[in-house]
């Protein structure tokens, strides 16, 4: 039962909002508290903007390469746009909130962390050429999750963090 897998255009799209919330931590500085939702808002969309970037640079060809079989080279492709991500998070993470919205930036920034163990998982599963069932599983568990990231932040007022 060989044959490529295939994934839908909707799990590249996220994978490269992933890689590209790494770019923005890589590039985030140190920041002072923001007072405000804009402020705050001004300070992490750079960084998001960045990371957004780098992980579309990361992954480029991950897509071919699954079509093509290329298991290793999609892993490791992955692995890497794993590694920008995790960076971007941290960027994320190094900007203090308002106040009047750590509770939900909080919960935004535990929920992009929580993506990083599914991430790797499949890098790992498509670097030991799993089953495709397996991999599409591991899939589906990374997309649900940046669904749900996305749909915390969709109206707080980010241009590039709410595709994370």
């Amino acid at each position: 039962m060989g044959g490529t897998v295939r994934y839908p255009r909707k799990a590249q799209g996220l994978i490269a909002l992933a890689i590209a919330a790494i770019a923005l931590a890589i590039f985030a500085t140190s920041a002072s508290a923001a007072t405000t939702r804009a402020e705050y808002v001004a300070q992490v969309d750079p960084i998001c903007s960045t990371e957004l970037a780098a992980t579309k640079r990361t992954f480029g060809g991950v897509a071919g390469d699954l079509r093509n079989g290329r298991f290793k080279q999609a892993a490791s492709k992955f692995r890497r746009t794993t590694r920008v991500f995790k960076k971007g998070v941290a960027g994320v993470a190094a900007i203090p909130p308002p106040a009047t919205d750590a509770a939900l930036l909080s919960q935004w920034v535990q929920m992009l962390r929580d993506q990083i163990p599914p991430a790797k998982r499949v890098a790992n599963l498509l670097g030991h050429n799993a089953r495709p069932g397996r991999i599409n599983n591991a899939l589906a568990h990374l997309f649900r999750l940046s669904d749900q990231t996305q749909f915390l932040v969709k109206d707080y007022g980010f241009t590039s963090c709410n595709e994370m």
